[in-house]
C-alpha cells in the first residue's frame, strides 16, 4: 500500500485498536521488566497479538487501518518547530511554500507518493491531514510589518523604556491614577474596512455603497490613565475655521481645533496640553506621568516648557515599538475604529445617497491596555524572547547597546546539530511537545534504553530553506540621528529642542529677508479694479447668507462691498461675514 494514499476524513468502522499509545508503552515497559505478555495485555486492555507484534517490531505508534503517515512523529515535530521559527521572525511560510519542502522527505530517504515528484510539491490531502494532526498550526492572514518596525522592537530599547519609567515611579511615588497615555488617530468620512455582509454564493464582485471615493480625515487625540479614566476627546478638523456645530453630539466638554492638513503639530499639541492640565490639575506633590510616542510635535519646546512648569513628566516610547507597548494602540483604538465603521454603515443605510461630512462625525479597555503592555502594574519582563525574535534577522548591531539579543537565531549546518529525536528531553523540546506526545516519548525512552535511535534526521528544513538574514546597511543610505526612549521634560532634551526651534526661526527669517518686497493686496470684490470685467459680465450673484442679489450702480460701480471666499470662490456681502481684513477670507461653509 502506498504510504501517501490518505483520506482527509477517516472514519473508524470497528472498535479495533481502541487503546492508547500511553497504555501500550506501559505494557511494553512491564514486559521488559519480566511480566508475561498475556498478563500485561490483560492489565492494560491491549490485545495479546497486538502487544506481541509491537514488542517484536519495536513500534509504539498507533496505526489506523491500512493507511500510514508519511512522516513519523519526530519528523512532523521538526516541521512544526521550523514553521514556528519562521513565524517568530515574521517570515512565515504560505501553504505553497510549505508543500514545496517535499524534498525534506527525499533527502531523508522517506518513502512518499510519486505524485510529489511529478508536481514538485506535496499533496493537498497530506497538508490537510498534517494540520489536523498538529492543531497548534493554523492558516491565517498576516499583517504587513516593515523591517524598521520588526527590528525596532528589540530588548535593549524596551528595557531602556521600562528602566526610565520605573525610575520615575519610584522617585515620585506614582499610582495608577497619575499615569496617562496619549496618542492621535485618524478617522475618515468614508469607510475603510466595511463589515461583512450576507449575499448570494458564487458572486465574484461584492460591493457596498460608500460616502465618497476619498473622504476628509479628522484627527482625534485620546488620553486615558491606568485606572481606566478617559480625558474628553480633542478633535482636529481639516479646515480653516472652527465651527461650534462640528462638535454636535460629541461628549459634553470636548474640544476642537482646525488645521489645514487635519493632522496635529506643535502648536496644536500645546493647545491640547493646556486642555489636559485643566482637567487633571497636577500639583508639585502629585506629578503626572504622560507616556507618548516620539513624534516631533510632542517635542515642541514651548510644550515641553509648559509641561515642566505644570508638573507633567513626558516619557517617550522608543521608535517602532508603540504597536506592542502603547496601551491605546493595543486595546483602545481597535474597538473604536471597528464601532466607527459600523456607525458609518448604519448612517449610509438610514440616509441613502447622503454624503458624510465632518458635521456627521461623532469606549472600557484602558485598564487592560496598560496591563498588557506592562506599564501598570509595572512589569518590565512582560515581553518574552519570542517577541524580540524578529529583530534577530538583521546582521546590523543594535544602536546604543552592547547587549546581544537572546532570541538570535543561528543557521544550522548540515550534520552539526542533531535532530530533536536524538537529543535528550531538554527544555526547548518539552515546551514544543504536547502532553500526549511527551508521555509517549518518556515511556518509550525509559522502556527501551538499549535500543538504537530511529528516525534520525539527516537534513533539516532549515538546511533546505534557511531562516533569512537582512543586511540593513544596504537598505538605506539616509543618515538620521537614532532616537530612543527618553524623559522629554529633562533639561538636556529641552535644550536640544530649544536650539532646533531657534535654528528654524533663523532659517525662516533669512528666507523672508531674501524675498522681494511686495505690497499686500486685499482680495475683495470692489469692482473698481475690475470695472471693465464687471460691465461685460452679465452673471447675477446672490449672497449665500442673506440671499440678496448683487446690483451694480451707474457705470458698473458696486453699491455694496462684496468679498470672495478663498476656497469655494463664492461671493458674499462683506457686512454679512465676520471677515476682519487680515489674510485670506474663508467662508463659514468651508
Amino acid at each position: 500500500m502506498n504510504p501517501g494514499k490518505m483520506v482527509s476524513n477517516y472514519k473508524r468502522k470497528t472498535n479495533q485498536g481502541n487503546w492508547s499509545e500511553a497504555n501500550l508503552n506501559m505494557a511494553i515497559f512491564e514486559c521488559t521488566n519480566g511480566t508475561k505478555i498475556s498478563t500485561a495485555a490483560s492489565l492494560y486492555n491491549i490485545p495479546f497479538t497486538t502487544l506481541y507484534r509491537r514488542i517484536k517490531s519495536d513500534r509504539t505508534d498507533k496505526q489506523l487501518g491500512r493507511f500510514r503517515p508519511i512522516f513519523s512523529i519526530t519528523h512532523e515535530k521538526e516541521l512544526v518547530d521550523y514553521l514556528k521559527d519562521m513565524d517568530a521572525v515574521f517570515y512565515g511560510l504560505t501553504r505553497y511554500d510549505f508543500k514545496n519542502l517535499y524534498s525534506y522527505a527525499k533527502l531523508n530517504n522517506i518513502q512518499y507518493p510519486n505524485s510529489w515528484d511529478k508536481n514538485k510539491s506535496a499533496g493537498n490531502d497530506w497538508l490537510v491531514c498534517f494540520l489536523k494532526r498538529n492543531p497548534s498550526i493554523a492558516l491565517r492572514t498576516p499583517e504587513p510589518t516593515s523591517v524598521a518596525r520588526a527590528r525596532g522592537f528589540n530588548r535593549p530599547q524596551v528595557e531602556r523604556f521600562f528602566n526610565l519609567l520605573g525610575e520615575q515611579y519610584q522617585k515620585y511615588n506614582i499610582d495608577a491614577t497619575r499615569v496617562y497615555n496619549m496618542d492621535e488617530t485618524g478617522i475618515s468620512t468614508t469607510t475603510n474596512k466595511p463589515p461583512k455582509i450576507l449575499l448570494v454564493c458564487g458572486k465574484k464582485q461584492v460591493g457596498i455603497i460608500s460616502s465618497a471615493e476619498r473622504g476628509k480625515t479628522t484627527t482625534v487625540i485620546c488620553c486615558c490613565n491606568a485606572a481606566g479614566s478617559f480625558i474628553l476627546p480633542f478633535f482636529i478638523f481639516s479646515r480653516e475655521r472652527m465651527q461650534e456645530r462640528l462638535l454636535d453630539n460629541a461628549p459634553p466638554g470636548s474640544k476642537g481645533y482646525c488645521s489645514s492638513s487635519g493632522w496635529t503639530n506643535g502648536d496644536i499639541f500645546l493647545i491640547w496640553l493646556k486642555f489636559f492640565v485643566e482637567v487633571v490639575r497636577p500639583t508639585p506633590d502629585k506629578k503626572i506621568i504622560l507616556v507618548l510616542d516620539n513624534h516631533e510635535s510632542h517635542k515642541y519646546y514651548p510644550a515641553l516648557k509648559y509641561a515642566t512648569d505644570n508638573h507633567i513628566i513626558f516619557v517617550s516610547f522608543a521608535p517602532h515599538t508603540t504597536h506592542k507597548i502603547q496601551p491605546l494602540d493595543v486595546s483602545v483604538f481597535g474597538p473604536i475604529k471597528r464601532f466607527y465603521e459600523q456607525e458609518i454603515n448604519i448612517f449610509q443605510k438610514n440616509y441613502s445617497g447622503r454624503i458624510i461630512n465632518q458635521y456627521d462625525d461623532t469606549p472600557h479597555n484602558a485598564v487592560s491596555g496598560f496591563k498588557r503592555t506592562g506599564i501598570w502594574p509595572f512589569n518590565p519582563i512582560i515581553f518574552g524572547d519570542e517577541e524580540f525574535a524578529p529583530a534577530s534577522v538583521t546582521d546590523r548591531p543594535l544602536e546604543n547597546s552592547d547587549v546581544t539579543p537572546t532570541s538570535e537565531v543561528n543557521e544550522i549546518e548540515v550534520n552539526e546539530v542533531p535532530s530533536p529525536a536524538v537529543s535528550n528531553l531538554n527544555s526547548d523540546l518539552v515546551h514544543t511537545l504536547d502532553t500526549h506526545q511527551l508521555d509517549t516519548m518518556v515511556a518509550t525512552m525509559s522502556s527501551t534504553p538499549q535500543q538504537p535511535i530511529k528516525n534520525v534526521t539527516k537534513v533539516s528544513p532549515t538546511d533546505i530553506r534557511p531562516i533569512p538574514k537582512i543586511d540593513v546597511m544596504k537598505m538605506s543610505t539616509r543618515k538620521r540621528k537614532t532616537q530612543r526612549a527618553e524623559i522629554l521634560t529633562t533639561t538636556p532634551v529641552k535644550n536640544i529642542q530649544f536650539e532646533k526651534m531657534k535654528n528654524a526661526e533663523r532659517k525662516i527669517q533669512n528666507t523672508v529677508a531674501k524675498r522681494p518686497t511686495r505690497k499686500s493686496v486685499r482680495k475683495s470684490l470692489n469692482f473698481e479694479s475690475t470695472q471693465k470685467k464687471a460691465l461685460e459680465d452679465t452673471t447675477q450673484y446672490f449672497c449665500p447668507i442673506c440671499s440678496e442679489k448683487y446690483v451694480c450702480g451707474p457705470g458698473g460701480k458696486p453699491l455694496e462691498n462684496r468679498i470672495q471666499c478663498y476656497i469655494c470662490e463664492m461671493w458674499y456681502h462683506e457686512n454679512c461675514t465676520s471677515y476682519l481684513g487680515k489674510g485670506h477670507f474663508v467662508c463659514d461653509f468651508c
